[in-house]
């Protein structure tokens, strides 16, 4: 599935200003993957959720594998929830 070129250029900002990391595993993320649902493909997200009333901004969002952060929830926690860091820890399927 093709992105728009508003969501191309933000993410060109996100990689320049915090590199090809994800934010929450500190693994590379490879923006090669073009199966959006691929569990490693890359995803924007919202450090202050949402739901939480987190803006929609480039300010706001911080690049992560799609794994990443759909196991990160919506909980309003900055960082990786305890059940993500067990995942993790046991051994989750590497990108």
């Amino acid at each position: 599935m093709g992105h728009s070129r508003a969501v191309a250029r933000q993410v060109a900002r996100l990689r320049r200003r915090d590199g090809d990391d994800c934010w929450l595993c500190r693994e590379p993320i490879d923006f090669g993957i073009e199966d959006d649902d691929d569990d490693w493909h890359w995803s924007r997200d919202h450090f202050i959720p949402r739901s939480l009333g987190g803006p929609n901004t480039t300010e706001n969002m911080r690049l992560a594998h799609k794994w990443c952060n759909s196991h990160r929830g919506t909980g309003g926690r900055a960082f990786p929830s305890l059940g993500l860091l067990r995942a993790w820890a046991e051994g989750r399927p590497r990108p």
